[in-house]
């Protein structure tokens, strides 16, 4: 514990001193390495290809390769293979975690850098940035990645600007500047499905943008989906640095539900750090971010001393890279290849993002313990960090005073979620548009199988007109057949009502509108309740289907016949033929014919 004390205070001390100059980087002038005779052969492109095989799993043979290369192009005088030497001094470097290493390497390759040959400095700057943003150095960072960007569009470097603006995102995303950082994001997941265009560690590290801000506004659902994504992907891909990534924030997932799953929320926070642990890229500082969500769980579980253990392994780690940057500048001990030194005339200080919230969160636990001395001690630092402004972490100071801001936050959640209600109104537009384009094409089948049952039944309309045409025509057969008929009834009184409706057909008193069964009673001399038994009998139908035979018969025969009919309007026909009105006749019509009156009247004018 007073390690830890003792270890704050000097690290505030060195936060709050304005008067350092973490720029100015002394190194000798390299000298030639000796090349084994095993790479004495081998081609520029083989040395490359072979540092980015060896960079993660064995930084030091990669950076025997990088020695090789180096001194070739030392040998030969080729700038561009000094900085591509440079620029793999400084990946190196950066991956064994010596921050002002890596910073002298990027620095000298930027200098040797022509105007006419600026492309290379995409990588340069965002290489730079990068480490720059991994020890605090957010403004710095943010700075080589805008410079990356503007290199990239320059060269229409579609890849170069997906990863810079990834980066910037992520700088967005520390200054709490969500909806910039979900846009870039975005822009950026978009591109990536062109693995030809991105590779599957850039699409991964995107989908852990968006996962985490989605985390930060307190979009859910949204962060569940890319998490999803996201470990899948990163499974299938063997990207294992992004795996423990999404274990990280699996856990914030359920650290941040309604119903907050706390166990839950430690088991994937384990599997962070073994996870980090298995990495090639051996980077303890990853944990950092680990530790301060496992101190945040415990403290919901009330195990204060477990919470204060977590903070004092994150602090144990920020020790280890302050002093051990202290120590080898010391020692004089910064090789990099077998004669070089690196002579440092000012140390950075590491202060991550986390270290403002673990100080608090230190704060708060002792509160919780009643331990008011280590309470009061902290609080002091928690207050003097908030109250300074050093303009090296400046990134701490603004965030600072806007621990609070819940308003911002508000806004940013109603814009995200206008962004969402849009992308759903598109996609309902698609789903719309496809279920009308499968309408149209059911309607467009249905309309024709429609059309050829209709054809069929006016051909064999036709046919039935025609058949009644004859009838009409050959009137003396038809009277010999109701001779016949008449002959065989016995009922003498039926046979006069019989006789007297053949009258009533063949004067067509049926096409008089107020045609009802006592009229035809009076035409025919009978009473309406013995004609209505006949017409059931010998008929074969109801008194007012009977009419209507009559009706739409004689309509079908003069349609065909007239062609000054045929160009009456619906209602006009309706009521010549007896109709009240359009509607009924239509009815009727169809009920007989399986048509429309119009559609029949239509063909009929094709055939003239």
């Amino acid at each position: 514990m007073k390690k830890m004390f003792i270890f704050l205070f000097l690290l505030f001390i060195s936060c709050t001193n304005t008067n350092t100059n973490t720029d100015t980087i002394i190194v000798d002038q390299e000298d030639y390495f000796e090349i084994p005779d095993s790479l004495a052969t081998i081609s520029t492109k083989e040395l490359i290809d072979s540092i980015r095989e060896y960079r993660y799993n064995n930084p030091e043979k990669a950076k025997l390769y990088t020695n090789a290369l180096y001194t070739n192009a030392t040998q030969q005088k080729s700038t561009p293979d000094l900085i591509e030497s440079y620029f793999y001094f400084g990946c190196i470097a950066d991956i064994q975690g010596e921050y002002t290493n890596a910073i002298s390497h990027v620095n000298k390759a930027i200098d040797l850098v022509e105007k006419d040959q600026d492309s290379v400095l995409r990588k340069l700057y965002s290489l730079r940035g990068k480490v720059y943003e991994q020890y605090g150095e957010d403004s710095k960072a943010l700075t080589d990645f805008n410079n990356s960007l503007a290199i990239s569009k320059k060269y229409n470097d579609i890849s170069g600007e997906v990863i810079s603006e990834s980066s910037i995102a992520k700088i967005h995303r520390k200054s709490k500047q969500y909806y910039e950082a979900l846009k870039l994001h975005k822009k950026g997941y978009k591109i990536s499905t062109d693995s030809s265009v991105i590779s599957d560690y850039t699409r991964n590290s995107i989908i852990m943008g968006l996962a985490e801000t989605f985390l930060k506004i307190d979009q859910l659902d949204s962060a569940l989906v890319y998490l999803d994504k996201g470990l899948k992907e990163s499974i299938l891909t063997k990207d294992g640095e992004a795996e423990s990534y999404f274990y990280t924030y699996y856990a914030v997932f359920h650290f941040l539900k309604k119903e907050k799953d706390i166990q839950n929320s430690l088991a994937y926070l384990e599997k962070a750090e073994k996870a980090i642990s298995n990495l090639q890229r051996k980077d303890p500082k990853r944990n950092i971010e680990v530790y301060y969500y496992m101190a945040q769980c415990y403290y919901v579980l009330k195990n204060y001393e477990a919470s204060i253990d977590a903070i004092e392994k994150a602090f144990a780690i920020i020790y280890k890279e302050n002093t051990k940057d202290i120590s080898n500048s010391i020692e004089n001990n910064h090789v990099v290849n077998n004669q070089k030194t690196i002579k440092i005339a000012e140390t950075d200080v590491f202060i991550p993002f986390e270290y403002i919230y673990l100080v608090k969160q230190l704060v708060t636990n002792y509160k919780k313990l009643g331990d008011s001395i280590n309470q009061t001690i902290y609080f002091n630092i928690y207050k003097e960090l908030k109250l300074k402004n050093n303009q090296k972490h400046h990134h701490l100071s603004d965030m600072m005073y806007h621990l609070n801001e819940e308003e911002e936050l508000e806004t940013l959640k109603k814009l995200s979620q206008k962004e969402l209600a849009d992308e759903k109104k598109v996609a309902y537009l698609y789903y719309l548009l496809a279920i009308l384009c499968i309408a149209i094409i059911l309607g467009y089948i249905f309309f024709k199988q429609k059309e050829q049952k209709k054809k069929i039944a006016y051909a064999a309309l036709i046919q039935k007109v025609s058949a009644l045409e004859a009838k009409s025509n050959t009137s003396k057969e038809k009277n010999n057949t109701t001779t016949k008929k008449v002959v065989s009834i016995t009922d003498e009184k039926a046979a006069s009502i019989l006789k007297g409706l053949e009258k009533f057909e063949a004067q067509e008193h049926y096409l008089d509108e107020n045609c009802n069964l006592r009229f035809v009673a009076k035409k025919v001399k009978t009473n309406a309740t013995y004609l209505s038994k006949i017409i059931n009998t010998h008929k074969e139908s109801s008194f007012n289907e009977y009419i209507n035979n009559l009706r739409i018969q004689y309509t079908l025969k003069r349609l065909k016949s007239d062609t000054q009919f045929r160009a009456y309007s619906i209602k006009s026909i309706a009521q010549e033929v007896g109709y009240k009105s359009a509607d009924s006749f239509t009815k009727h019509f169809k009920n007989q014919t399986s048509l429309y009156p119009s559609y029949y009247i239509k063909n009929l004018n094709k055939e003239v």
